[in-house]
């Protein structure tokens, strides 16, 4: 839609192409499209589907800093889990309960009082 209306403003299509960073052949083909182009609607692979959940919970709960890649590996092994570890650790960072820090003891620097 916007390349429409940047054509209709009087911008090249090397000028859109560059703008976008699309082929001129891509900009050429969405003008003369009738509609925008539609894309369908990708699956989510790296959700965490209800089990893999409970156990990722379970295991936070009994060890609260038990290391990321540990608890992807076992998701990977035992759960079928097949996204990324980024992916996963997208997802860890919501479930991860935080971790309160006496502002006192920073990194080992102690503070007299």
């Amino acid at each position: 839609m916007e390349i429409k209306a940047l054509h209709r403003l009087g911008w090249s299509v090397t000028d859109i192409a560059r703008e976008y960073g699309v082929a001129r052949n891509t900009v050429y083909s969405e003008l003369a499209s009738p509609v925008p182009r539609r894309y369908a609607e990708r699956a989510q692979p790296t959700a965490l589907n209800e089990p893999q959940l409970v156990h990722v919970e379970r295991r936070l709960v009994v060890c609260p800093n038990l290391r990321g890649t540990d608890l992807h590996a076992e998701l990977c092994r035992d759960y079928g889990y097949e996204g990324s570890y980024p992916a996963f650790q997208r997802h860890l960072r919501l479930l991860r309960p935080a971790q309160v820090r006496d502002p006192g003891e920073h990194r080992g620097v102690r503070v007299a009082m």
